[in-house]
């Protein structure tokens, strides 16, 4: 916190330098409590880019094809 001119209500007052819409503003706490009140819920969510992917469990084969012993016969499907 910093003695500047608030950038909303143009008093020295101590201020909060706060970035919105890729501009730093410098805001007062008495101008940012009712400012964050009407912003909570706007905008884009910071993880937009993330994409969940679900994939299916990979399958239980009992079976494994091994290859025989030498000497052992192939077996046959």
């Amino acid at each position: 916190m910093s003695l500047r001119k608030c950038d909303l209500c143009d008093q020295i007052r101590k201020c909060v330098e706060k970035e919105i819409e890729g501009r730093l503003y410098e805001i007062c706490l008495d101008c940012w409590s009712p400012l964050e009140r009407k912003l909570t819920g706007k905008g884009r969510p910071k993880d937009k880019g993330q994409i969940e992917v679900y994939l299916p469990p990979p399958p239980d084969d009992k079976e494994e094809d091994e290859e025989p012993f030498p000497g052992k016969p192939p077996k046959i499907w």
